[in-house]
């Protein structure tokens, strides 16, 4: 039988897997996030840069 010192420190163990089986999901969403706030940015100025190309180019 364990004492509870034991299952205590178990836990703590667990909890520590816990945190540490998360993290790169919490590193891969943040990641995901900042990449397609980026990404949009990029596409808001493309698309004025192809609406004032278009305007240029419109006889």
């Amino acid at each position: 039988p364990r004492s509870a010192g034991s299952v205590g420190s178990v836990g703590e163990g667990e909890n520590f897997w816990g945190i540490a089986h998360l993290w790169p999901c919490v590193v891969f969403f943040d990641e995901v996030v900042s990449t397609s706030v980026q990404d949009e940015e990029r596409n808001r100025r493309q698309i004025g840069a192809d609406l004032s190309q278009g305007w240029e180019f419109d006889p």
